[in-house]
C-alpha cells in the first residue's frame, strides 16, 4: 500500500506553478522517491530515480511520461525463462503440428520399435532351437564315451553369444520404446496445452441474428 506522502506526490505536484514565465518553458521536472522513499521533485535524474523509476513533468507540472523501475533479478529469470519457453512451443510446433500429429508420429514410431522386437525376438527363438539340438548332440558324445568336436563347441559358444547379443538388443529397444512413449507423452501434453491456450484465447463467434417475423 502507498504511503500518504507517495499518494500526495503522485496526485499533487510537489511546487504550485500557476503561472509559467518564459524561462520554464520546455522545462521538465523528476518526480520520484528516493532510496528512503521520500519524495523529491528535481530538475536532473538521480540514481535513485532511475534505480526505483520516476515520472517526467512538464513546467505546469503535468504528468508527461511515467518510467517504470528496471526489472530486478527475479523479473529478468522470469522474462528470460518465458522466452525460453515461447522459443521452445514454436519449436515443437514447426516439429509436429498439433498433439494428433504428434501422436501419430508416436504411434508409428513405437509400431516400427515393436516391429523390429518381433524380428529379434524370431531370431532369438530360432537360435535358442539351434543351441538346444547342438547341445543335446554334444551330450550323445559325452554318453558314447567320445570326446566332443572341437568345431561343435565352438560353434556352441558362438550360439550362446549370438543369444546374449539378440537379448541385449531386445532389452533396448523396449527400454527406447518406453522412452519415446515418456517423450511424446510430454510433448503431446504440452501442445495440448497450447491448443488449449488458443481456444480459450479464440474470440467468440458472434451469435446468429434474430429471425425477422
Amino acid at each position: 500500500m502507498l504511503t500518504l506522502a507517495r499518494r500526495l506526490l503522485l496526485c499533487c505536484a510537489l511546487l504550485p506553478c500557476s503561472v509559467v514565465g518564459a524561462d520554464e518553458v520546455g522545462r521538465h521536472w523528476y518526480r520520484y522517491f528516493d532510496d528512503q522513499q521520500q519524495p523529491v521533485l528535481s530538475d536532473t535524474l538521480s540514481a535513485a530515480a532511475l534505480r526505483h523509476g520516476y515520472q517526467v513533468l512538464d513546467a505546469n507540472m503535468n504528468v508527461i511520461k511515467d518510467v517504470a523501475p528496471p526489472p530486478d533479478a527475479a523479473e529478468l529469470a522470469r522474462r528470460q525463462q518465458l522466452a525460453e519457453q515461447q522459443k521452445a512451443d514454436a519449436r515443437l510446433l514447426s516439429l509436429y503440428g498439433s498433439s494428433n500429429d504428434a501422436r501419430r508420429q508416436m504411434q508409428s514410431r513405437l509400431e516400427a520399435l515393436q516391429a523390429n522386437i518381433d524380428i529379434k525376438q524370431g531370431a532369438l527363438q530360432r537360435a535358442q532351437s539351434e543351441r538346444e539340438q547342438d547341445t543335446r548332440h554334444a551330450a550323445d558324445f559325452e554318453r558314447s564315451g567320445k570326446a566332443v568336436p572341437a568345431g561343435l563347441l565352438k560353434h556352441i559358444a558362438e550360439e550362446d553369444q549370438g543369444i546374449r547379443s539378440l537379448q541385449s538388443d531386445i532389452a533396448h529397444l523396449r527400454t527406447s520404446m518406453d522412452s519415446t512413449r515418456n517423450d511424446y507423452s510430454k510433448v503431446i501434453a504440452r501442445l495440448q496445452s497450447l491448443e488449449m491456450h488458443q481456444t480459450s484465447n479464440a474470440p467468440n463467434s458472434s451469435p446468429n441474428p434474430a429471425s425477422s417475423p
